[in-house]
């Protein structure tokens, strides 16, 4: 049984030899110690579109913390109630009422 993989890419699958990874330190895009954090990118290894687009390619935008997610996700105190229930938090504070 031979692995495959999907290049991140152009979204292929490809026997494990054609694939390639391209790897990036991106713990400072994320406000993290360096070598914190490693973003690996498949690619195609016989494809010069893959190859180039690997290297721009990211998985996480510069701009989302990885640990909380982006500032839009997490802002349920900042927007009302359109943040709490995006936040999983009933409008009404339901999710609080508890009997014991």
């Amino acid at each position: 049984m031979s692995d495959t993989w999907i290049c991140n890419i152009c979204g292929d699958t490809r026997q494990d030899a054609r694939i390639s990874v391209h790897k990036r330190d991106i713990s400072l895009e994320q406000g993290l110690p360096p070598g914190t954090m490693q973003e690996n990118v498949r690619h195609c290894n016989d494809k010069s579109s893959c190859i180039d687009g690997a290297k721009t390619y990211r998985h996480l935008k510069a701009s989302d913390d990885p640990i909380h997610g982006s500032v839009e996700e997490t802002d349920a105190v900042g927007d009302g109630e359109a943040g709490a229930e995006r936040a999983g938090v009933p409008a009404d504070g339901s999710a609080f009422d508890t009997e014991f």
